[in-house]
């Protein structure tokens, strides 16, 4: 019952934002990235960031209430979240103020947290673990393991073509 509310103000909350058109970008047109990533893979999902050359912008979650990481777009903790694991509003409208081309969430652990921020950012082409619960809000579901999911998101995404 909890969850079904949890999921219920998600969705009341996507749908108070603008609708976004889906669409597939090559990835040599791709202008902007956002990475959602748990705390513990940030080392592994900055050097990719480095390695692409294009602009992406790392969104940090982590599971306690103190830790904080440098260098990235947004470090969220538990207590930029409510009791009903919805980002405050604060972070919900930073969220809704920029358009990615591309969202990747690296989300092995089916965190609440990146459930929600993959949710509420607006972005054309949406990608995720095939493993997440939540992968309706994907465009693209990849089956990889965690060590190689960079990889085969990078590689799907080179595979579009307009």
């Amino acid at each position: 019952m909890f969850e079904w509310f949890k999921n219920y103000l998600l969705q009341q909350e996507i749908g108070s934002g603008s609708k976004i058109q889906k669409q597939f970008v090559e990835w040599e047109k791709v202008q902007s990235v956002v990475i959602l990533v748990g705390s513990t893979q940030f080392s592994v999902v900055k050097e990719f960031a480095k390695q692409t050359g294009k602009n992406i912008d790392i969104i940090v979650t982590h599971s306690d209430k103190t830790s904080e990481t440098k260098d990235c777009f947004l470090s969220l903790n538990k207590k930029d979240f409510n009791f009903f694991g919805l980002p405050k509003p604060e972070i919900i409208q930073k969220l809704k103020t920029t358009t990615y081309d591309v969202l990747i969430n690296t989300d092995f652990n089916n965190s609440g947290f990146l459930k929600s921020i993959t949710g509420l950012t607006s972005a054309k082409c949406k990608l995720g673990p095939e493993s997440a619960v939540y992968n309706e809000f994907f465009d693209i579901s990849i089956q990889s393991n965690q060590q190689d999911f960079l990889k085969q998101a990078l590689k799907y995404l080179m595979m579009i073509k307009s």
